[in-house]
């Protein structure tokens, strides 16, 4: 599993991903060597400032193996409110833990309901990783469909 997160920018005209970024504390060569041409990589200690970094609309996913490091990512990510889609992978006893480990820190109740945790359709039971993958993939792309209608709609109110 990548380290800490990753960061997928959506060209909305072209309806594809222009970047996508795997952020990592590990050396590159745990990269997984699948993703090289399809990921840029990102070897960095504070992936709080890759966050900050990132263009609106980004679409934020926080899989790591540590709670702490989840946690201090995510809160990053929402307080940045023109972020895409903010998830953690994890349960609904995560989220909970989240939720007050994020009310400590300062977020408000708007800001923590944006974090989606667990990630992946509810409706997709498997726990295999292939399974969690497919299911997180489809839902970022139903999500990158419902900000591309929020756009097409915004641009005909004006």
């Amino acid at each position: 599993m990548v380290d800490a997160f990753c960061l997928i920018m959506w060209n909305m005209a072209l309806r594809r991903p222009a970047v996508c970024g795997a952020l990592d504390r590990r050396p590159r060569r745990s990269f997984p060597g699948f993703c090289a041409g399809q990921c840029r990589y990102c070897q960095t200690d504070q992936p709080e400032r890759e966050i900050e970094a990132a263009a609106a609309g980004a679409f934020v996913v926080i899989m790591t193996h540590s709670h702490p490091l989840d946690y201090s990512i995510a809160a990053a990510a929402l307080l940045r409110p023109e972020l895409g889609f903010v998830g953690l992978i994890g349960s609904n006893t995560k989220r909970a833990r989240f939720e007050s480990q994020a009310l400590k820190m300062g977020l408000g109740a708007p800001q923590i309901a944006r974090l989606t945790c667990p990630i992946g359709l509810t409706e997709i039971k498997g726990k295999e990783p292939s399974i969690i993958a497919a299911s997180v993939a489809a839902q970022l792309l139903i999500e990158r469909e419902r900000a591309v209608s929020r756009q097409i709609g915004a641009a005909d109110v004006r």
